[in-house]
This record gives C-alpha cells, sequence and structure tokens, in this order.
C-alpha cells in the first residue's frame, strides 16, 4: 500500500518551505487543507501544482473546513447553507490541483445527544446538494466516522446517508483515530468497507483524539492493518499525524511502512520485505530505542532509528 501524509494544518508559505523534506518522505501523494484555497488564487495553485508534479508529489484529497463557522449539520438554516456554499467552492477549484477527493466532517460537536437525530437530518440536506456539485466536477467526497456526540459517530447512521445516495460521489474515509476514541475501530471498519474511498491514519490512547503517529498510541495495529488490507482497499492510507518526536517525515513514513510490512507478514499477508519493526519474538513486542525513543527498524542495510535517521 502506497502513503500519503496530511498538511492540513499548513499554511501556503509553511507548506513550501515543508516541501524539500516531503518530496525526500518516500510518500507519493498529500492531503492538504482547505486554507488554501482561502490563501491563493487560481493561478498560485496552478503554480503549486506544478511545483509538486516537479517534487515527483500530487494532492489526492482536501480535507474541508470544520468548526462552527462551516457545520453541515447547523440547525441554523442560514449557518448550514453557508458551509454548503463553502464546501461546493472547494470542489469547484480542487481540479486545480489535481485533488479527486474531499473529506468532509458530517457536523461539529452536539453536547444535547437528543438533537443528533436532528442534526443528522441537516446533514441528509448538505448532502443532498453538495453529491451533484461533486459528480459534476468529477469528485469524491469522502465521509469521515467521527467521534463520540458527533453526527457520524454511528457507523450504522453514517451508512445510512452514503446508501442514500449509492453513487460514485460519496464514500467513506475511515478514521483510525476516531474509531479507537470509540473502541470500535475493528467493528466500524467491518461495517464502512464496502465504501472506503479514503482513509486516515492515526494513533491515540484511547482518551483524546491525539493524533500520534502510529504506533505510538494503543491501536491494535496487527490486527487493523490486516484487516483493512483484506477490504480490498488499495489506494493511498493518509498519515494524519505529525512526525513522531519531531522527526522528519522520511522517519515517520519509513516507521509506518515497518508497521504495515511487520503486520500484514504477522498475518500471513503479502509484505515488502523492508523495512520492518524490530521485535523480542520475531512478532509483535516491538524493540524501541532507549536514547530516541524511537522504535527500532529492521532494513536491507540492518537496523536503524531516529538518532539518526539513518533509513
Amino acid at each position: 500500500m502506497q502513503l500519503a501524509i496530511a498538511v492540513t494544518g499548513l499554511t501556503a508559505q509553511q507548506l513550501e518551505d515543508y516541501l524539500p523534506s516531503l518530496a525526500e518522505s518516500g510518500a507519493t501523494a498529500l492531503e492538504v487543507g482547505w486554507n488554501l484555497f482561502d490563501e491563493l488564487n487560481d493561478w498560485q495553485l496552478e503554480a503549486l501544482a506544478r511545483r509538486l508534479h516537479g517534487l515527483g508529489l500530487r494532492v489526492r484529497s482536501v480535507h474541508g473546513p470544520f468548526g462552527d463557522a462551516a457545520d453541515l449539520s447547523s440547525l441554523e438554516e442560514h449557518e448550514r447553507l453557508k458551509s454548503v456554499a463553502a464546501h461546493e467552492m472547494l470542489l469547484k477549484r480542487m481540479p486545480i490541483l489535481g485533488a479527486t477527493h474531499l473529506v468532509i466532517h458530517p457536523g461539529n460537536f452536539e453536547r444535547k445527544e437528543e438533537l443528533l437525530p436532528q442534526k443528522e437530518e441537516r446533514v441528509r440536506r448538505s448532502l443532498a446538494a453538495l453529491v451533484g456539485t461533486a459528480m459534476r466536477a468529477g469528485m469524491v467526497l469522502a465521509l469521515e466516522n467521527m467521534l463520540p456526540s458527533h453526527p457520524g459517530s454511528h457507523p450504522e447512521r453514517l451508512l445510512a446517508l452514503v446508501r442514500e445516495h449509492s453513487c460514485a460521489g460519496l464514500g467513506i474515509c475511515f478514521d483510525t483515530g476516531h474509531a479507537h476514541v470509540l473502541k470500535s475501530e475493528l467493528a466500524t471498519l467491518a461495517q464502512l468497507s464496502p465504501f472506503l474511498v479514503s482513509v486516515h491514519l492515526s494513533d491515540n490512547d484511547t482518551w483524546t483524539d491525539a493524533h500520534l503517529q502510529p504506533p505510538y498510541g494503543t491501536v491494535d495495529w496487527l490486527s487493523l492493518l490486516p484487516a483493512l488490507a483484506r477490504t480490498g482497499y488499495t489506494q493511498p492510507l493518509t498519515i494524519e499525524t505529525a512526525p513522531w518526536g519531531g522527526a522528519q517525515p522520511s522517519l515517520m513514513v519509513a516507521e509506518v511502512k515497518a508497521l504495515l510490512n511487520s503486520s500484514l507478514a504477522a498475518a500471513g499477508l503479502p509484505a515488502e520485505p523492508w523495512p520492518r519493526l524490530a521485535s523480542f519474538d520475531g512478532q509483535s513486542a516491538w524493540l524501541r530505542c532507549h536514547r530516541c525513543h524511537h522504535f527500532v527498524l529492521e532494513t536491507e542495510q540492518g537496523q536503524a532509528c531516529g538518532c539518526g535517521e539513518r533509513l
């Protein structure tokens, strides 16, 4: 499986400064944030697309806006319509960057659980408008499974929204971190797998959506990654985190590749020979360096870790 990196928190200038490191990371694609479309005009977006192409990178997905100012589930109709318009504008401009998928949050946190059905009905109205726009633009909406107390936190209700349209313009973005907070990543994946169009990889300790780099939290990757592979999903997996410990993107990608290879191999599934996670028992008791605390990798050249990022 190929890997992508989410850079959704970066401004246009920060992204420009980060591009050399991203180009050397081994990732094949990026997910950028909606903010770039606020900062850059069409000509500047075209220039960015050319720059990325020259570095061997592409933008596969854009993360849509979220928060109180962009809530597709808002019970205030004028706010909901404003959010729909913002998403529609993104769908129309995304092709400039070559992006094909718009990742969207169904809705924002709701303190009153009894209001969630009403908010999910507002999401339904929003999707009715957005799916048509996406289809006309040749884009795909990727609806995220959400955290507790959000519209879309229950897989069966999220599926109902997708099945209502049953078209190529709407699918699911499976977020491992969100599912882990609910302690239901395997069950959630099993329910959502027929409609996967995007995947976000992140880790946490189930207390909060900490966006830790895999495998520095408590997700059972030995079970989850083989289950993901068995779904038949073949598009890039997007690492939606910063590199652990302030490392370079190249080390993050190498560690996630090692995690993926080790997990698939342990399950008897096809995996690349290198890199792998060094272990005590040949399977899951993975070694960590006592100096830098990164996981130790097995490479063709021997063992490596974050001390010198010798990969």
